[in-house]
């Protein structure tokens, strides 16, 4: 990350500390539901914030694969897909992405743009 990214936030509901990010994700219900382009706003190991043109429930399961590191390494871009439940909603002023969503990571696996890495998951669902 450069200098720009690497700013962490904190916050009296979070056990784990936020780093700032601007990168783009996609969530989606099930396969075969409408795709939904967020853009991510903070992550870490247990959650993230985006922004979000789509609307989704508190307590509602999500599919997600976000874009991480586009310009960390030379191996090439790395992608989180992740299964996640939103824990929060609210509304923005902005037009385009009117809602802001808090998510809590439940599963997840780390993808090189040329395939799996090992990393750390919980459970042994296959996505």
């Amino acid at each position: 990350m450069d200098n720009q990214t690497d700013t962490v936030t904190h916050s009296d509901r979070r056990k784990h500390p936020r780093v700032a990010a601007q990168g783009t994700g996609y969530v989606f219900r099930a396969l075969g539901d409408e795709i939904v382009r967020v853009n991510i706003l903070n992550i870490c190991i247990a959650g993230f914030g985006c922004r979000s043109r789509g609307s989704f429930e508190t307590g509602e399961r999500i599919n997600c694969v976000i874009a991480v590191g586009e310009r960390a390494n030379d191996r090439g871009n790395l992608y989180l897909l992740c299964r996640a439940r939103v824990v929060r909603v609210e509304e923005s002023e902005d037009a385009e992405q009117p809602f802001r969503l808090g998510c809590q990571i439940q599963e997840y696996h780390v993808i090189h743009a040329g395939g799996a890495a090992p990393g750390p998951k919980s459970g042994d669902a296959k996505f």
